[in-house]
Parts: C-alpha cells; sequence; structure tokens
C-alpha cells in the first residue's frame, strides 16, 4: 500500500477508536466513524470493506501496540512479572482444557 493509504488507514483507525470510546461498541457506526474521520461511508469502505474488518484492524493494531511494549518492558527488566511465562503458562493450560479463567487465576491456583 501507499503511504497515503497507510496515513489513510491509521487516521480511520484513530477515529474508529474514538467513536468506540466514546458511544461503546453498541453505538458504533461506520457512519459515525467515517463522520468522526472527516470522510465518507465510501471513504471508509475502500479501505475497511466491512464493520467486522475495520473492528478487526483495530485490535491488530492493538495487539501490534501491546506487543511492542511488552517487548520493550521485557528488555528493561524482565524479572518483575515475567509477564511472557504467565501468557505462555495460561495458553498451555488453555489448550489442555484447563481453566478458563485469566492470567491470576493460573497464577495463584495450582494443580
Amino acid at each position: 500500500m501507499s503511504k497515503k493509504s497507510d496515513l489513510t488507514r491509521e487516521r480511520l483507525l484513530d477515529a474508529a477508536g474514538r467513536v468506540a470510546s466514546r458511544e461503546g461498541y453498541g453505538a458504533f457506526t461506520l457512519e459515525a466513524v467515517a463522520a468522526e474521520a472527516g470522510t465518507s461511508k465510501g471513504g471508509l469502505l475502500y479501505h475497511y470493506a466491512s464493520k467486522e474488518l475495520l473492528i478487526a484492524g483495530m485490535v491488530e493494531r492493538m495487539t501490534h501496540k501491546f506487543e511492542t511494549a511488552r517487548v520493550e518492558a521485557m528488555a528493561l527488566d524482565p524479572a518483575p512479572w515475567r509477564l511472557d511465562t504467565l501468557l505462555r503458562a495460561r495458553n498451555v493450560r488453555r489448550s489442555r482444557g484447563g481453566s478458563r479463567g485469566g492470567v491470576l487465576s493460573h497464577c495463584c491456583h495450582r494443580t
């Protein structure tokens, strides 16, 4: 994709985030996102062909930001939380059909 297209997609994701934060996902519409971004619904649909793809783009961006922050934090001081170990342990437990609880559930309840 072109640099301009990438910038437009980022602007649309920013607008989608603002709409979702302000209105909640129940009231999240493509029309509201387009208006927030200052573009037409057609312009939005050119970059994200559906509401589901727009939300997937939001999730992908959040996941990327989280992973970047996690790697940077682990590089500074990997010992205190061992987040990567906790997350791996949780995923192993889930894959074995274990507890559906969160990370803290896994840490606090040994089997």
